[in-house]
Protein backbone atom coordinates (compact mmCIF):
# COMPACT_ATOMS: atom_id res chain seq x y z
CA UNK A 1 0.00 0.00 0.00
CA UNK A 2 1.69 3.31 -1.18
CA UNK A 3 0.53 7.33 -0.06
CA UNK A 4 0.39 9.85 -2.68
CA UNK A 5 -0.72 13.19 -2.49
CA UNK A 6 -4.23 13.68 -3.71
CA UNK A 7 -2.68 16.46 -6.11
CA UNK A 8 0.06 15.09 -7.75
CA UNK A 9 -2.64 11.82 -8.09
CA UNK A 10 -4.96 14.11 -10.85
CA UNK A 11 -1.37 15.81 -12.33
CA UNK A 12 -1.37 19.12 -10.93
CA UNK A 13 1.06 21.60 -11.41
CA UNK A 14 3.66 21.88 -9.22
CA UNK A 15 3.05 18.53 -7.68
CA UNK A 16 5.45 15.13 -8.23
CA UNK A 17 3.76 11.85 -8.18
CA UNK A 18 5.82 10.27 -5.42
CA UNK A 19 4.58 6.91 -4.06
CA UNK A 20 5.67 6.44 -0.32
CA UNK A 21 5.25 2.83 1.18
CA UNK A 22 2.42 3.00 3.63
CA UNK A 23 4.47 1.36 6.38
CA UNK A 24 7.00 4.10 6.37
CA UNK A 25 4.97 6.74 7.07
CA UNK A 26 3.17 4.29 9.98
CA UNK A 27 6.26 3.46 11.43
CA UNK A 28 7.53 7.30 11.34
CA UNK A 29 3.73 7.74 13.54
CA UNK A 30 4.43 4.74 15.84
CA UNK A 31 8.08 5.62 16.72
CA UNK A 32 7.32 8.92 17.49
CA UNK A 33 3.99 7.99 19.11
CA UNK A 34 5.19 9.24 22.84
CA UNK A 35 6.68 12.60 21.66
CA UNK A 36 3.69 13.68 18.94
CA UNK A 37 1.26 13.45 21.93
CA UNK A 38 3.26 14.47 24.64
CA UNK A 39 3.84 18.03 22.49
CA UNK A 40 0.04 17.78 20.38
CA UNK A 41 -0.77 21.35 21.25
CA UNK A 42 -3.43 20.90 23.44
CA UNK A 43 -6.19 23.69 21.68
CA UNK A 44 -6.34 27.47 21.33
CA UNK A 45 -6.93 28.38 24.80
CA UNK A 46 -3.81 26.83 26.32
CA UNK A 47 -1.34 28.09 23.07
CA UNK A 48 0.86 30.46 25.66
CA UNK A 49 0.98 27.37 28.13
CA UNK A 50 2.22 25.76 25.11
CA UNK A 51 5.15 27.86 23.97
CA UNK A 52 6.19 28.50 27.88
CA UNK A 53 6.35 24.47 28.38
CA UNK A 54 8.55 24.20 25.53
CA UNK A 55 10.70 26.70 26.74
CA UNK A 56 10.64 25.19 30.44
CA UNK A 57 11.78 22.02 28.13
CA UNK A 58 14.50 23.70 26.93
CA UNK A 59 15.72 25.34 29.42
CA UNK A 60 15.45 21.73 32.35
CA UNK A 61 17.91 20.16 29.16
CA UNK A 62 20.57 22.99 29.28
CA UNK A 63 20.56 23.23 33.36
CA UNK A 64 20.80 19.29 33.34
CA UNK A 65 23.30 18.83 30.93
CA UNK A 66 25.73 21.87 33.22
CA UNK A 67 24.50 19.98 36.38
CA UNK A 68 26.25 17.05 34.91
CA UNK A 69 29.18 19.18 33.88
CA UNK A 70 29.81 20.59 36.92
CA UNK A 71 29.15 16.92 38.68
CA UNK A 72 32.06 16.15 36.95
CA UNK A 73 34.23 18.79 37.48
CA UNK A 74 33.28 19.12 41.32
CA UNK A 75 34.29 15.02 41.34
CA UNK A 76 37.68 15.96 39.53
CA UNK A 77 38.73 18.93 41.25
CA UNK A 78 36.97 18.64 44.50
CA UNK A 79 37.03 22.49 45.29
CA UNK A 80 34.46 23.75 47.13
CA UNK A 81 33.73 26.64 44.28
CA UNK A 82 32.52 23.67 42.20
CA UNK A 83 30.61 22.30 44.54
CA UNK A 84 28.91 25.87 45.27
CA UNK A 85 27.95 26.05 41.64
CA UNK A 86 27.07 22.80 41.46
CA UNK A 87 24.51 22.94 44.27
CA UNK A 88 23.02 26.74 42.61
CA UNK A 89 22.52 24.59 39.49
CA UNK A 90 20.72 21.31 41.07
CA UNK A 91 18.55 24.81 42.73
CA UNK A 92 17.30 26.16 39.75
CA UNK A 93 16.93 22.70 37.46
CA UNK A 94 14.89 21.61 41.02
CA UNK A 95 12.79 24.99 40.10
CA UNK A 96 12.93 24.42 36.62
CA UNK A 97 11.17 20.94 36.92
CA UNK A 98 8.76 22.30 39.65
CA UNK A 99 7.65 25.29 37.27
CA UNK A 100 7.49 22.60 34.02
CA UNK A 101 4.87 19.75 36.59
CA UNK A 102 3.20 23.32 37.11
CA UNK A 103 2.19 24.92 33.80
CA UNK A 104 1.99 21.50 32.31
CA UNK A 105 -0.64 20.63 34.74
CA UNK A 106 -2.54 24.11 34.40
CA UNK A 107 -2.41 22.89 30.45
CA UNK A 108 -3.78 19.44 31.14
CA UNK A 109 -6.61 20.91 33.39
CA UNK A 110 -7.49 23.56 30.71
CA UNK A 111 -7.56 21.04 28.00
CA UNK A 112 -11.13 19.86 26.65
CA UNK A 113 -12.19 16.79 27.22
CA UNK A 114 -12.86 16.03 24.34
CA UNK A 115 -9.14 16.98 22.93
CA UNK A 116 -7.88 14.81 25.33
CA UNK A 117 -9.98 12.01 24.66
CA UNK A 118 -8.83 12.27 20.64
CA UNK A 119 -5.16 12.32 21.68
CA UNK A 120 -5.38 9.35 23.98
CA UNK A 121 -7.45 7.63 20.97
CA UNK A 122 -4.35 8.64 18.57
CA UNK A 123 -1.68 7.63 21.57
CA UNK A 124 -3.40 3.89 22.21
CA UNK A 125 -3.54 2.94 18.59
CA UNK A 126 -0.08 4.03 17.56
CA UNK A 127 1.02 2.22 20.20
CA UNK A 128 -0.73 -1.33 20.14
CA UNK A 129 1.50 -4.22 19.26
CA UNK A 130 -0.81 -4.87 16.43
CA UNK A 131 -1.51 -1.91 13.75
CA UNK A 132 -5.25 -1.98 12.79
CA UNK A 133 -5.06 0.01 9.46
CA UNK A 134 -8.90 0.97 9.92
CA UNK A 135 -8.61 1.95 13.53
CA UNK A 136 -5.50 4.14 13.61
CA UNK A 137 -7.09 5.44 10.11
CA UNK A 138 -10.16 6.58 12.33
CA UNK A 139 -8.64 7.88 15.64
CA UNK A 140 -6.21 10.12 12.65
CA UNK A 141 -9.41 11.71 10.99
CA UNK A 142 -10.92 12.12 14.55
CA UNK A 143 -8.14 14.48 15.64
CA UNK A 144 -5.78 15.58 12.61
CA UNK A 145 -7.48 17.61 10.15
CA UNK A 146 -4.42 16.73 7.30
CA UNK A 147 -0.69 15.04 7.15
CA UNK A 148 0.92 16.70 4.54
CA UNK A 149 3.93 14.67 3.31
CA UNK A 150 7.15 15.85 1.69
CA UNK A 151 8.67 12.99 0.57
CA UNK A 152 11.93 15.12 -1.09
CA UNK A 153 12.44 16.51 2.27
CA UNK A 154 11.84 12.83 3.93
CA UNK A 155 9.24 14.35 6.51
CA UNK A 156 5.38 14.76 7.31
CA UNK A 157 3.66 17.80 8.75
CA UNK A 158 0.55 16.91 11.30
CA UNK A 159 -1.93 19.77 11.33
CA UNK A 160 -4.41 19.15 14.62
CA UNK A 161 -8.12 20.26 14.00
CA UNK A 162 -7.60 21.62 17.45
CA UNK A 163 -4.64 23.81 16.91
CA UNK A 164 -4.94 23.82 12.68
CA UNK A 165 -1.55 26.57 13.44
CA UNK A 166 0.58 24.37 15.32
CA UNK A 167 2.34 21.57 12.91
CA UNK A 168 4.29 18.92 14.03
CA UNK A 169 6.74 17.94 11.94
CA UNK A 170 7.90 14.01 11.58
CA UNK A 171 10.77 12.95 9.38
CA UNK A 172 10.93 9.33 7.99
CA UNK A 173 12.34 7.29 5.64
CA UNK A 174 11.79 7.27 1.94
CA UNK A 175 13.98 6.52 -1.26
CA UNK A 176 12.68 9.89 -2.66
CA UNK A 177 14.45 12.48 0.38
CA UNK A 178 16.83 14.39 -1.72
CA UNK A 179 19.16 15.75 0.77
CA UNK A 180 19.96 18.54 -1.01
CA UNK A 181 16.29 19.93 -0.67
CA UNK A 182 17.40 20.63 2.90
CA UNK A 183 14.68 19.18 5.44
CA UNK A 184 16.66 19.55 8.60
CA UNK A 185 16.85 22.42 10.24
CA UNK A 186 16.35 23.69 13.51
CA UNK A 187 13.22 24.60 13.41
CA UNK A 188 11.93 21.32 13.12
CA UNK A 189 10.03 19.53 15.37
CA UNK A 190 10.49 16.22 16.26
CA UNK A 191 13.60 13.79 16.46
CA UNK A 192 16.03 14.17 13.14
CA UNK A 193 15.84 10.62 11.29
CA UNK A 194 19.07 8.89 10.36
CA UNK A 195 20.79 9.60 7.43
CA UNK A 196 20.01 6.43 6.07
CA UNK A 197 17.33 6.56 3.66
CA UNK A 198 15.33 3.58 2.66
Amino acid sequence: MYLVCSRANMRAAGCKYLAVPYRDVEKALRDNAGWLIEEAPRGRNTAALDREIAGLVTMELHYSGEASDLADLAAQEKSPAARKRLREKDAELRETQVRLRTITAQRDTLTTASVRDRLKAVKKTLEADTVDVVVTNQALRQAVSRIVLDPEKARMELYWHHAPENVQVIHFHTRHARWDAGGYGLSDHGPAPDTKAS
